[in-house]
C-alpha cells in the first residue's frame, strides 16, 4: 500500500485557498496572518526556520510577511520587492506590500509557491499568487542552512496582530476560508 508523503521529505511546495472579508472596517484595523509555512514566527527569527504567510493591512493592502533566517546576507533581497517592503531587525518582512488588494465581500483567491533552498546555496524561492497571476517574487534566498530545515506543514490562523487594543476591531466582523490545497511542486 502506498504511503502518503509527508511534508518533511519535500523541497516545493504549493499553497492555495479562497478568502472572502466581510467589510471595510476589517481591512482599515487589522494586520491578519493566514497561511503560514514553518514554525519561525510573532518576532521569534531563527537560523533554523522560516515562515512565509498572506497577511493584509489597512485597505486591504495585501502582502507576504516572512520569517527568514537573519544572519543570511541573501535575504536582504525581500527589503526591495515592489511595490513596498519593510525589513524590520526585530520582527519579519513586510514584502510587497500593496501588490494585490482583498476586497471586502469578494472573493480573493490566493496562493504561494516555496522551494526550499538547497543546504550552503542561496536558491531558495517564494512566490504569491492571486487569481492565478504571479504578483510577489523573491529568489535567492536561504530559508535553512542545515538539512534539518524542512517543511513541517501549514498553519492556520487569523488574528489581529500588534501588542495593544488599537490594533482591535470595532466591531464583530467575518472572514470566510475555503478550497484549501496543497501541492508537491520537489522531493528533497
Amino acid at each position: 500500500q502506498e504511503q502518503p508523503i509527508q511534508p518533511s521529505a519535500l523541497s516545493g511546495m504549493w499553497i492555495r485557498s479562497k478568502s472572502v472579508i466581510d467589510s471595510a472596517p476589517y481591512l482599515q484595523t487589522a494586520v491578519t496572518a493566514m497561511t503560514r509555512l514553518s514554525r519561525a514566527q510573532g518576532g521569534r527569527r531563527d537560523q533554523g526556520c522560516f515562515s512565509a504567510r498572506f497577511m493584509w493591512r489597512r485597505e486591504g493592502a495585501g502582502e507576504l510577511y516572512t520569517y527568514l533566517p537573519p544572519d543570511s546576507s541573501e535575504n536582504k533581497a525581500v527589503c526591495s520587492v515592489p511595490p513596498k517592503s519593510d525589513c524590520n531587525d526585530v520582527f519579519g518582512a513586510s514584502v510587497g506590500r500593496g501588490a494585490f488588494t482583498f476586497t471586502p465581500g469578494k472573493r480573493t483567491v490566493i496562493g504561494q509557491r516555496v522551494k526550499l533552498n538547497d543546504v550552503g546555496k542561496a536558491n531558495g524561492e517564494l512566490e504569491l499568487f492571486v487569481g492565478g497571476k504571479s504578483v510577489i517574487s523573491a529568489a535567492g534566498l536561504v530559508m535553512r542552512n542545515s538539512a534539518d530545515g524542512k517543511f513541517r506543514g501549514i498553519q492556520m490562523q487569523t488574528f489581529f496582530g500588534g501588542s495593544d487594543s488599537s490594533w482591535a476591531t470595532p466591531k464583530d466582523q467575518d472572514v470566510w476560508f475555503s478550497d484549501f490545497s496543497m501541492a508537491i511542486t520537489e522531493k528533497l
